[in-house]
């Protein structure tokens, strides 16, 4: 062990000695007080390896070696994007080895893209939500400055009054939940602890790149705003505890109002998602519905939309011709104006779907491809099977002009007015399983069958069809 070495680790073994000195007794007395909040529950530190979590779980487990921590563990992901990620792994296992820290190491995939630091955020949450215990809280370094950094970098993106409450201090994050016990904390105080202790770090070299929009707010915008407003950042981390606030109140508002227009959807065809009720919406007042789109799409685990995607909901779906089908793309999700209700459609892949056949006698459950959904058969229904195999087509196989009669309506027609009036959903007409026996179609599962197929209820047999998404 070198000289330098070792003087380093004699400095982390007597920074575990308690202190005569008050220098830093508030920020401890502050920690302890913050940990209470989630007593009992294992505790694992999201550690880059950076100088606040290194700060922060230094101050951890002087609170787990005093006793006020029973269970404390370390996460630290490894996007692999800067050729020293690998050695800022080795220092984070280094220091937790030293500081008797069980640390697990996982690495990410990235695709390079224009969007890099959104991609590598959801991969760190994603990776975090992963490892976290049952009961977990996992805990982040964030500190005052982050949160006003956060709080401007939203104002300036147009978020509404959910985004610039900033990061909260505490939120449901998997089975256990997520927290930041330094978001009163200024980054200055965490700096001038790591240096009194001596703590060792490392420096990522993408945080003082200015092509990513949050280094150019911090190393340029943010200088310049503090020297003409001191303590700017302490101000804009007060006003989102006022937003939160002020936000606690419209939430519960906007729930209130939320359980008059938000519905259960009209049956499966539709989805799993909960619809709104487009007439109901539009009687309240524009604010207060907007407010209330943000909670649903929260509901159905979406991101909060920007001010401009939210404003064309509205102008696009909501406002558009009674007789329009309208379409906001959202996410990896499709928001449409359907029957009088907005509805959120999981994006599916479209392929060229083949003919099928299903043998419904001896497998009563059919998984079809393509994430075409579940057939199922079972006793107790209107549909005359035939014996044997059926052919399963979709709609573009369907011969063209076809007309079918079907029980318990009047007349023949086609296949895309049958659609239409029992309201098939548009987003369903292609991807719905057609029955047929030779060229003959049976049904469409869960929706008509056709007059020659079909028997007194419940003496047939009953079909239905579950969507792949």
């Amino acid at each position: 062990m070198t000289d330098q070495s070792f003087e380093y680790e004699k400095r982390l073994k007597k920074s575990f000695i308690p202190s005569r000195g008050e220098r830093f007794f508030a920020l401890k007395k502050h920690l302890s007080e913050q940990m209470e909040k989630v007593a009992g529950r294992p505790v694992v530190m999201a550690f880059s390896g950076g100088v606040d979590s290194t700060v922060l779980l230094h101050l951890l487990v002087c609170l787990r070696d005093k006793g006020e921590i029973e269970s404390l563990s370390a996460i630290h992901v490894h996007h692999g994007l800067s050729g020293n990620a690998d050695s800022w792994a080795d220092h984070c296992l280094s220091v937790c080895q030293q500081w008797e820290v069980p640390l697990q190491v996982v690495r990410v995939s990235l695709e390079h893209s224009s969007d890099l630091e959104r991609q590598a955020r959801e991969a760190r949450y994603t990776a975090f939500e992963g490892c976290l215990p049952e009961g977990g809280c996992l805990v982040m370094g964030h500190h005052q400055d982050d949160q006003a950094e956060t709080v401007l970098f939203r104002l300036l993106r147009g978020s509404g009054l959910d985004g610039v409450a900033g990061m909260p201090v505490s939120r449901e994050l998997g089975s256990g939940v997520l927290f930041r016990p330094l978001l009163s904390i200024t980054r200055q105080v965490v700096e001038n602890y790591a240096e009194n202790v001596g703590l060792k770090f490392v420096e990522d070299e993408s945080n003082q790149d200015q092509r990513f929009r949050r280094n150019f707010l911090r190393h340029n915008l943010m200088p310049q705003i503090e020297a003409a407003w001191p303590g700017v950042s302490s101000r804009l981390a007060q006003f989102s505890e006022d937003v939160s606030e002020v936000n606690q109140l419209l939430f519960q508002q906007t729930k209130e109002m939320a359980e008059k227009v938000i519905e259960a959807p009209p049956n499966t065809l539709w989805g799993g998602c909960s619809v709104i009720d487009v007439a109901s919406l539009s009687s309240i007042d524009r604010a207060s519905a907007q407010r209330v789109l943000r909670y649903w799409l929260a509901a159905n685990h979406l991101k909060m939309p920007d001010r401009v995607l939210l404003n064309s909901v509205f102008s696009d779906v909501m406002d558009a011709s009674p007789d329009a089908e309208p379409v906001v793309q959202f996410e990896d999700h499709q928001l449409r104006r359907f029957a009088g209700k907005l509805v959120l459609i999981c994006q599916f892949e479209h392929k060229e779907r083949s003919e099928l056949k299903w043998s419904w006698d001896q497998d009563q459950a059919y998984e079809l491809p393509f994430s075409g959904g579940r057939l199922s058969v079972i006793n107790g229904g209107e549909v005359r099977l035939p014996g044997g195999a059926v052919r399963i087509l979709f709609r573009s196989q369907v011969p063209a002009g076809m007309k079918v009669a079907v029980k318990g309506r009047a007349g023949r027609k086609s296949i895309k007015r049958w659609l239409q009036e029992y309201k098939v959903p548009p987003w369903v007409r292609d991807v719905i399983p057609f029955i047929f026996h030779g060229n003959e179609l049976i049904a469409l599962p869960g929706i008509f069958v056709t007059e020659h197929y079909a028997c007194e209820p419940h003496l047939g047999k009953k079909l239905s069809w579950k969507p792949g998404f």
